[in-house]
């Protein structure tokens, strides 16, 4: 997928008619953002709280999929970015 975006992002650049010493370069920070997961076992006390705290219909249980949680992240830069979610 990553060769994929590469592709893309040089195909653009060629379209646009940018010659070969401007076209984009891609750097991929290494690690990258990790996956997210929500532990069944650790998720279900809380949901069972906040489903009394906010009712049932405020609660959804959604599939698996492909997530990373880079909000964390956010604060790990040189810049020291304040973040605060509320």
């Amino acid at each position: 997928m990553l060769e994929s975006i590469k592709r893309i992002c040089c195909g653009l650049g060629i379209t646009a008619g940018l010659p070969d010493i401007l076209l984009p370069e891609i750097k991929l920070p290494v690690p990258g953002t990790p996956s997210f997961y929500n532990n069944p076992e650790l998720t279900a006390p809380v949901s069972g709280v906040w489903s009394e705290a906010f009712g049932q219909a405020s609660i959804t249980e959604r599939k698996t999929s492909m997530a990373g949680e880079e909000f964390s992240r956010y604060t790990m830069t040189p810049e020291k970015i304040p973040f605060f979610l509320a």
